[in-house]
């Protein structure tokens, strides 16, 4: 429950993720943070959650299981014997391949377009979503074995980053 953390938990963990340290009474450490992840059972609603609620970079919003043939495969689906696990080193690796994903002057520009649109609709996300975005964007197109950033890439872009569906934005 991040959003229901008092005040300096909250400044702790934002500092945390600004900074990469943290502060131990008088002692500050540096962090070493590769990933965060938060969850909660509510949006905030609070002016000084939004600081932190913006710099989440994906939300997913996750439901019950509505399909009954659904529920019943999760119920029958065997237990997983394995999970998936690579090294830091693998991990390193791949984020220098991902760094290395072009972007072409063209995706920047359909960016600008989308954010033109969305504040249309008074849909406002932060110029640091738009930049925290672009390695996200480079690591969807590495991932569907791309060399450089497709228009494609732009749909997970609007529904995750920002929360709106490619179809609503053309509404």
């Amino acid at each position: 429950e991040i959003f229901k953390s008092n005040s300096s938990i909250l400044n702790a963990i934002l500092t945390l993720i600004n900074e990469r340290i943290f502060h131990n009474g008088k002692e500050i450490v540096s962090v070493p943070l590769l990933t965060l992840f938060g969850a909660s059972n509510e949006l905030p609603e609070d002016d000084e959650l939004m600081a932190l609620y913006d710099r989440f970079l994906l939300r997913f919003v996750v439901g019950y299981i509505v399909e009954d043939f659904r529920f019943l495969r999760m119920l029958e689906a065997p237990s997983q014997a394995e999970r998936t696990a690579m090294s830091l080193e693998e991990l390193c690796e791949m984020q220098a391949q991902v760094r290395s994903v072009a972007i072409p002057g063209h995706v920047y520009r359909t960016i600008a377009d989308i954010r033109r649109q969305l504040g249309k609709k008074n849909i406002v996300a932060s110029d640091r979503r738009y930049r925290q975005s672009l390695p996200l964007l480079q690591a969807h197109a590495y991932l569907s074995g791309a060399t450089e950033v497709q228009e494609k890439d732009l749909f997970f872009h609007a529904k995750e980053l920002i929360g709106i569906t490619y179809d609503e934005l053309q509404e």
